[in-house]
């Protein structure tokens, strides 16, 4: 295992070069916009990265509390023992993100320690409790948990699942003060990047459990909204070329069946204007060929349209498909959270 990780970092560090290189070459040739373009996706899909590598590292160090030493200088951590029900070699761990010095085991989204971990953490239960979220000891700035200090409230998280095509998952807060005002999910979010510590048990009111479920009845209709209108854009772009493609192998199909047409009428013409017999002989059998062939383009053709009818019933059966949505609530968590 340890030598197929060794190979899969060289892999990858070769794979990260030779696309550098790449890129450069082709960002010569193109403009100013689409540098500008190009560098806000890349900076996005990174921010994406380290967004949830940071998480994954946060719930790693969660989870191994007291079984593992953790290094945040290199992005490294050394099992000394694993917890039980966690199926994974002890040894040194190391984001593969960062380019290791010594041999180690590469720590990664999906990674079977990894997943382990997240799925022993998905798995156990949660009791509401009161939260106290330290920012005056966070060491960046975050305006929307900076305004709601001194504040209390409370928050949920649930998971939302929409069964239609597909299967969709979606993560959902449910935020508010004492004050009333409802938080955002992205500031809901961010309250989870400070350090904090767990106080009492705590149990919302039933006023608070009413604004709760109306906050997420409002985001599972959003939610649904949003899936249907992406699965309806991307069908009816797909029934657009199915269309276009069904169009153009018509109009190919009849142009070689009018040349053929013309090619039958001319030889048969011959055939019948020709006095050597075995010259008439041969031009029929070329013209009984040819008819052959038509009636195989003309079969050729009904059953493409065959196919395309049959492409646009699974279509359209996708699509009803979505009238058919099923959804699903389930609580993560509940909180009584507090800003200090």
């Amino acid at each position: 295992r340890q030598a197929f990780d060794l190979l899969e970092a060289e892999l990858r560090d070769k794979i990260d070069s030779h696309m550098a290189d790449a890129r450069a070459k082709l960002l010569e040739n193109f403009d100013e916009d689409v540098h500008s373009r190009l560098k806000l996706s890349q900076e996005q899909t990174q921010a994406q990265l380290d967004r949830f590598t940071g998480w994954l590292w946060q719930l790693t160090r969660h989870e191994l509390s007291g079984h593992a030493e953790f290094l945040d200088s290199d992005w490294s951590f050394d099992v000394k023992n694993m917890p039980s029900g966690i199926a994974a070699p002890s040894g040194r761990y190391q984001l593969i993100t960062q380019k290791a010095d010594l041999p180690c085991h590469h720590y990664r989204i999906g990674h079977p320690l990894a997943d382990s971990i997240i799925q022993t953490a998905k798995e156990r239960p949660l009791t509401a409790q009161e939260i106290v979220f330290d920012y005056s000891g966070y060491d960046k700035k975050i305006t929307p948990v900076a305004e709601l200090s001194g504040q209390k409230g409370w928050l949920r998280l649930c998971l939302i699942t929409v069964k239609s095509i597909e299967t969709e998952e979606h993560l959902i807060f449910a935020g508010f003060s004492d004050s009333g005002v409802e938080l955002p999910h992205e500031t809901c979010e961010k309250f989870f990047n400070l350090s904090a510590q767990t106080k009492n048990d705590a149990k919302p009111e039933a006023e608070i459990e009413k604004k709760m479920e109306a906050s997420f009845e409002r985001h599972r209709i959003q939610t649904i909204e949003e899936i249907s209108k992406r699965n309806q854009d991307y069908y009816e772009a797909e029934l657009e070329k199915l269309e276009a493609w069904s169009e153009d192998l018509k109009n190919s199909l009849e142009r070689e069946l009018k040349d053929l047409d013309r090619e039958i009428k001319t030889i048969k013409r011959e055939a019948r204007q020709t006095e050597d017999l075995d010259a008439k002989i041969s031009l029929h059998k070329k013209a009984n060929d040819m008819e052959r062939k038509r009636n195989q383009k003309r079969q050729t053709l009904f059953a493409e349209q065959d196919r395309v009818d049959d492409k646009k019933d699974t279509i359209i059966g996708a699509l009803e498909a979505q009238l058919k949505q099923q959804t699903d609530l389930k609580e993560i968590f509940t909180l009584r959270w507090q800003i200090v």
